[in-house]
């Protein structure tokens, strides 16, 4: 039995929890957990399964004499699919702890630079999944933006705008611009595979939506054919009384192929204290899939 990266995580977890007093250092967390449902096409695999999760992040800031911030932050990541140990009940189940999303950085007046596993600079914006995990409505409009995950980001905002970019070695990078007013907001980015992102959203009263376009076009020159458009949209009514409803669709198609969709509606309820009641059904690539269950925030 490896015990190793168990040990490493619990030992990581009581050493940052105890300077979580000291200035500058802030621990959060989230869960879920629920009951989610998938349509197999073979009968030996069960359609229902119970999923959990518990997220720890820290994170750590503070400033130079001269008043150059600097910091970094961490996730602890405990869910079935996080090491890929494989548990010995059940061999399609998976269960672990892993660290993820670990960056460290500096910020002044001229933005802020990051060094890790950070977001790329083209992944301006996203739609909305339903479900309490997600059951994948939102995939197939997110399959192109921020594709992967660069080492280097600089962030810098401006009044309303805020522009980014990422690069990974001499040929791997992504730009992105966004906007934000008063009920509305988009950005549009741009990533060196030639995939161009176009999001926008805004709210109206009780009723909010996003949308978002991607496409990535051929690279003849370098003998690459695999152009490919991904779309999506979402939109949500606040019922009140903490009820909201949310409704997603999403389509990606590459060049010669069938295109792939996700579609789903869901509603969740506001419980108090940071938890969320939440449920979801819908298709995804064909299949029909749904969840129930609670998320959490701390």
């Amino acid at each position: 039995m490896n015990v190793v990266k168990p040990a490493i995580a619990s030992a990581a977890m009581i050493a940052v929890g105890a300077m979580a007093s000291a200035e500058g250092v802030s621990v959060t967390a989230s869960a879920n957990m629920g009951l989610k449902f998938k349509e197999q096409e073979d009968p030996a695999v069960q359609d229902l399964s119970f999923h959990h999760e518990f997220d720890v992040t820290f994170a750590a800031s503070s400033m130079t004499d001269t008043g150059l911030e600097f910091g970094g932050s961490m996730t602890l990541d405990n869910n079935e699919g996080a090491s890929g140990k494989e548990d010995e009940k059940d061999p399609k189940k998976f269960s672990g702890t892993v660290a993820n999303e670990a960056s460290v950085y500096i910020s002044g007046a001229f933005g802020k630079i990051s060094i890790g596993d950070i977001a790329a600079g083209d992944e301006v914006g996203g739609i909305k999944d339903v479900g309490f995990d997600g059951i994948g409505a939102d995939d197939q409009a997110e399959t192109l933006r921020g594709k992967t995950k660069h080492p280097v980001r600089y962030e810098g905002t401006f009044g309303q705008i805020t522009l980014s970019g990422s690069l990974d070695g001499d040929d791997d990078w992504g730009l992105g611009v966004k906007v934000a007013m008063e009920g509305f907001g988009g950005g549009v980015g741009y990533a060196s595979d030639k995939t161009l992102t176009v999001v926008g959203g805004g709210s109206f009263g009780s009723i909010s939506g996003n949308v978002l376009f991607s496409s990535r076009g051929d690279d003849p020159g370098a003998g690459v054919m695999n152009s490919k458009k991904a779309i999506g949209a979402d939109i949500s009514f606040d019922a009140g009384g903490g009820t909201s409803i949310t409704a997603a669709y999403s389509q990606s198609k590459e060049n010669g192929m069938e295109a792939v969709k996700g579609v789903g509606i869901g509603v969740s309820y506001v419980l108090g204290g940071g938890a969320t009641l939440m449920a979801g059904v819908g298709e995804h690539k064909e299949q029909a899939v749904g969840d129930i269950g609670i998320s959490m925030k701390f």
